[in-house]
């Protein structure tokens, strides 16, 4: 007979000790779904300070967010907030004083490094705030100037210089500068109140660009989103000795980056379901090579992508 390992997505736990507690779940989108579907609890407590709020990873039953809500529906945010990666490290630490961020906030990668840090007074950015790369190259600075004003500072992975310009109560103002990631000037363009007044683009080689375009295009597989599903669909496979004592798919989702040269780095699993399920699906978008890089501003970037791997259990095997 077949070994198998029957799968129940629920959270017995949780529920046996959550008397006089709110129980809400959440799908991998964070949108409400029955417990079969869920890939998130959230547990909910009205305290003498307010509505504590707890969400968990169903997939290990690891701490996703705990925070202080000033009410039940969860709109206003009123105390101390932690936000964590499937690993348990810390994902992102802040403070909110009815809705509005106060004080230190800062973010860290799932291997521990520091991602951005920043500073905020009622809600306004107060000094000077920064993000870097997971190997901790600088990647950008904002630095408030005054009530109304800040300048802007980004570099690529490599040191070189991304952009440059400064924001006026939070809208693009005045000249900006973009450039390749060989440090070559990629575009400038005239801002008033957000709107782009003027351009220029020009080539890796500094030379004027025709062809050149300020919109953003987003990271592309090569053939296009059917040609990345059907690589996907080659590549998945139901793990052996697992089946569900009720359902027949499962769903994790997976978040990498691709360079400026479509390569794809630092793949991750952001919403666990079961290591066997993530354990592949990490496998199979790590290998996958063909992608088109993003483009904004006359330039390649680099590109954040969320991708949900689902799994259909075959129908047709039967028991030996």
């Amino acid at each position: 007979m077949k070994k198998s390992l029957l799968i129940v997505c629920c959270w017995c736990g949780i529920a046996a000790s959550a008397q006089q507690k709110i129980l809400r779940y959440f799908n991998a989108q964070w949108k409400p779904c029955d417990e079969l579907a869920a890939r998130f609890v959230s547990v909910r407590q009205q305290t003498d300070s307010g509505w504590v709020w707890q969400d968990f990873y169903l997939g290990n039953k690891q701490l996703q967010m705990r925070g202080l809500f000033a009410d039940s529906a969860g709109e206003v945010e009123n105390g101390f907030f932690y936000w964590f990666h499937p690993n348990g490290e810390l994902d992102r630490a802040a403070r909110y004083i009815n809705g509005k961020a106060h004080g230190a906030s800062l973010g860290y990668y799932g291997n521990g490094m520091m991602e951005d840090s920043a500073n905020y007074d009622h809600g306004k950015l107060v000094g000077v705030a920064l993000s870097w790369y997971r190997d901790g190259m600088i990647k950008d600075s904002t630095h408030s100037l005054n009530d109304s004003l800040s300048s802007f500072v980004s570099w690529f992975s490599n040191g070189a210089p991304s952009a440059a310009g400064y924001f006026l109560h939070g809208k693009k103002e005045g000249k900006w500068k973009y450039f390749h990631s060989n440090g070559s000037l990629a575009m400038t363009a005239l801002y008033k109140q957000g709107a782009q007044l003027d351009s220029a683009f020009y080539d890796e080689q500094g030379n004027p660009d025709s062809k050149g375009r300020s919109v953003a295009i987003p990271a592309e597989y090569t053939g296009g989103p059917r040609a990345w599903q059907a690589y996907m669909e080659s590549k998945l496979y139901w793990p052996d000795g697992l089946e569900f004592a009720n359902g027949n798919m499962a769903e994790t989702i997976i978040e990498f980056e691709l360079d400026e040269d479509g390569v794809i780095r630092h793949a991750e699993v952001a919403v666990p379901f079961h290591p066997a399920f993530d354990k592949i699906a990490l496998k199979v978008v790590q290998q996958a090579k063909g992608w088109q890089p993003a483009k904004q501003f006359n330039r390649r970037v680099m590109y954040r992508f969320r991708q949900r791997v689902t799994f259909s259990m075959p129908d047709d095997e039967e028991e030996e």
